[in-house]
């Protein structure tokens, strides 16, 4: 449970220089974006386009995957970690 920043903040910390299996690791829409932003920061607006998919569900897959240390949002883009 998350009681403070710090609870998420550690975690992240934890996580870092870890590398994803993207193979093994990512669900098949968590995949899909993973490969889409691999090599350019996208908004999500920019990832539904691009991958012409709802954007309520781009948007819950990416803050999962933000949450889980798989990619960061800077700017309002998402990138791979």
């Amino acid at each position: 449970m998350v009681t403070e920043p710090e609870d998420i903040l550690g975690r992240a910390r934890e996580l870092k220089g870890e590398r994803v299996k993207v193979d093994t690791e990512l669900n098949p829409p968590e995949k899909e974006i993973y490969e889409l932003i691999k090599s350019e920061e996208m908004s999500v607006d920019e990832i539904a386009v691009a991958l012409s998919r709802d954007l309520v569900d781009v948007s819950t897959t990416v803050s999962m995957m933000a949450l889980k240390g798989i990619i960061s949002e800077a700017r309002g883009k998402y990138f791979v970690v």
